[in-house]
């Protein structure tokens, strides 16, 4: 059946647009976050030591000095560690840690089933900071890096190396970087890589391999509890068991084959095993336009709180997709405007996907924030009744302008000009070798400014004016009688100009400076001093 054609134009789709917060709040956060994650690893040191105190007393060995905390910690993993023993479980059932006793005797001998297993496994909260951490520092999108293989061999893999590299080595070559590597879903399966120097606590590498150490035992455990699910599945098949219980043990099954492939296990209150995937968790559900409940919403309500009591302004909302646009912009910056780094960190495959990127993320932002500094900063200037364009592109460009640089601003234009467009600081002072015949008190009258003047003060726009003056040394160097060349200096005056125009001046603004002038001086119209007019004459073109 045929639907009837629309009568009226169907809306355009509206251009995305990505609002990045500044580059102080960036920084700000990605600090933060970069704390948290080093109180997580010191969290696990001090557990690993514990653990560590208990076997040195099993054996009868000299162990650590503990303090109080340590101890009430070491007696909830030594119950644990019996536990663990006794059912040969890596994490045992709730029931199985009361050991026939009930919960309030428990609490009362100082064990708390949560702390036991928070030394051994990482918690919920320890494990959305170790993704939030490789996020922002892997430029990924989320569902990449919370899609990681961890079944994968080269999941995290050793940098490759050029073995040509090293004929001047040792042939013992120490590994220092590392790469993590995984398939992105909306690139159907491209592989995407992040490379980090293994001494980096915070790169991505280094977190999933930490975190991927810490985890196995239970990943051992879900691996024989999915190949139990397996076996009884298949029983239920072949005994033709009711539809819906062979569903439902479908389901677990893959499930577990879920949890199998994550990398981001943890133990969740109730002791279970849990992972992290953000299309299945409640607690990432909206409510208005803040999520509440998440990570990320406790981690920037603690942020801006402590930024209050110094009193700077709350940092917007973020989400974890920011996190790549504010890699992007970090790259982008780092590698002075490189497109092409931008792609690579981003896994894209074509430059125009970059552009486009960059184009709905950075460049808008940079065009609008450009544009409101300087509408605000000539309102301020129409407020104090003056537009001064120089001090209005300082603080355009630059957003400040410090009292040393308006004196020195307002020194710049008191300068007399000499008669080639050079400031002159002492006007009626000049060198002897300048001007020898020089009288006291009157302005100097040679404007010799080239000929190694330390009162000449070289300006942007002195430009057309030294310009001008070689062209003039180069018609009185035809001109001249050598000897007067020689004993007038002429020719170290010359030398000085053209090291000027070579050095201080762009490229593509002095030939057509000198190419100026040098037909306004083969034309007659302008007099070089102490020549008068010349006529017409062959010039040779400037290089």
């Amino acid at each position: 059946m045929k639907l009837p054609a629309l009568l009226w134009q169907a809306p355009k789709s509206a251009v995305p647009f990505r609002e990045l917060i500044p580059d102080d709040q960036a920084r700000q956060i990605k600090i933060a976050l970069k704390q948290e994650w080093e109180r997580v690893r010191k969290t696990w040191a001090r557990n690993d030591a514990i653990r560590e105190v208990a076997n040195r007393r099993a054996s009868n060995q000299q162990p650590f000095a503990l303090d109080e905390e340590g101890e009430w910690l070491l007696k909830n993993w030594q119950h644990f560690q019996r536990i663990q023993q006794k059912t040969g479980r890596s994490l045992p059932t709730g029931e199985q840690i009361l050991d026939g006793f009930d919960a309030p005797r428990l609490s009362r001998d100082g064990l708390e089933r949560r702390v036991m297993r928070s030394i051994c496994f990482p918690t919920l909260e320890e494990a959305e900071i170790a993704l939030h951490m490789a996020l922002m520092n892997s430029g990924w999108n989320l569902g990449t890096l919370t899609n990681l293989d961890a079944e994968s061999p080269f999941l995290v893999a050793p940098h490759p190396k050029n073995q040509a590299q090293f004929v001047l080595s040792s042939g013992v070559e120490e590994e220092t970087e590392a790469t993590l590597q995984a398939s992105k879903p909306r690139a159907k399966g491209k592989m995407q890589f992040c490379t980090g120097l293994v001494k980096h606590t915070s790169s991505p590498p280094f977190i999933v391999a930490a975190f991927l150490k810490r985890v196995a035992p239970l990943r051992e455990q879900l691996k024989q509890q999915y190949t139990e699910a397996v076996k009884v599945l298949a029983q239920m098949q072949s005994s033709h068991a009711d539809a819906k219980i062979v569903d439902a043990q479908y389901l677990k099954a893959q499930r577990l084959r879920e949890g199998l492939r994550n990398v981001w296990l943890y133990v969740s209150s109730k002791g279970d095993v849990g992972w992290l995937n953000w299309s299945q968790q409640g607690r990432y559900k909206t409510h208005g336009q803040v999520k509440m409940g998440s990570y990320l919403c406790r981690f920037m309500v603690r942020l801006n709180e402590k930024r209050a009591d110094h009193g700077l302004s709350p940092i917007p909302n973020i989400t974890p997709s920011d996190f790549r646009d504010i890699y992007a912009r970090w790259v982008y910056k780092q590698s002075g405007g490189n497109i092409l780094s931008v792609m690579l960190a981003l896994g894209h495959s074509r430059i125009g996907s970059t552009i486009g990127y960059l184009e709905n993320t950075l460049f808008a932002a940079e065009n609008d924030a450009h544009a409101l500094r300087f509408m605000a900063h000539l309102i301020g200037q129409l407020e104090q009744g003056r537009i001064d364009l120089t001090i209005l592109a300082q603080l355009v460009r630059d957003g400040e302008l410090t009292p040393e640089m308006e004196t020195r601003l307002t020194s710049y234009r008191q300068l007399m000009k000499s008669r080639i467009g050079t400031g002159c600081t002492d006007p009626r002072r000049p060198p002897e070798s300048v001007a020898p015949n020089h009288v006291a008190g009157r302005l100097c009258g040679t404007h010799r400014c080239l000929k190694d003047c330390p009162n000449a003060k070289f300006l942007p726009e002195s430009l057309d004016g030294i310009a001008m003056r070689v062209e003039e040394l180069m018609t009185m160097l035809e001109r001249l009688p050598r000897e007067t060349w020689l004993r007038s200096g002429f020719d170290n005056e010359l030398e000085a100009g053209e090291f000027l125009l070579d050095t201080l001046y762009p490229v593509e603004d002095v030939p057509s400076a000198r190419v100026k002038w040098r037909k306004r001086i083969e034309s007659g119209e302008h007099i070089i001093p102490g020549l008068g007019h010349i006529g017409p004459r062959e010039f040779v073109e400037v290089a």
